[in-house]
């Protein structure tokens, strides 16, 4: 039995190697690094937003990677958030914005209504030119409430 060896494989599924050492010499662009480096131009000169085969196209030709569509949309969406703040974030500033508006401009009428569970249901604008022009209008409302 001598020079006789037995080997015993053991399939471990779970990787515990940090992913710079997986990936030392392919290199992935994450969405969050793709976002910060699209989130200054995330907009074209005339207020159209890029979109995810636009900054295909830019990544490819400005730093040489390939970047997959989906990871592009999360890029893009990521940098939005960058640029503009959370939806969340948003929502809380329409209180304050409201009341802005009614300070700067006489006559204007807001309302924010949430749900109970406190969603955001819808944000009423109404400008005094509208208000005077409704008040020539024959009222007419009509409701259908069916499915």
């Amino acid at each position: 039995m001598k020079g006789r060896t037995s080997k015993q494989e053991v399939l471990v599924n779970e990787h515990s190697c940090p992913l710079e050492e997986i990936h030392h010499r392919h290199r992935q662009a994450s969405a969050v690094i793709i976002g910060e480096v699209v989130a200054p131009r995330h907009q074209y000169q005339d207020g159209h937003l890029m979109r995810p085969n636009d900054t295909i196209t830019d990544m490819k030709t400005m730093y040489g990677i390939q970047i997959i569509y989906s990871k592009t949309h999360q890029a893009l969406h990521y940098a939005l958030s960058l640029t503009y703040g959370t939806h969340e974030e948003t929502f809380q500033l329409l209180p304050s914005f409201g009341y802005v508006l009614e300070q700067q401009n006489p006559g204007i009428i807001t309302d924010l209504q949430c749900a109970v569970d406190d969603k955001f249901l819808y944000f009423f604008i109404l400008l005094e030119a509208s208000l005077r022009g409704f008040r020539r209008c024959n009222l007419n409302v009509c409701c259908n409430y069916t499915r």
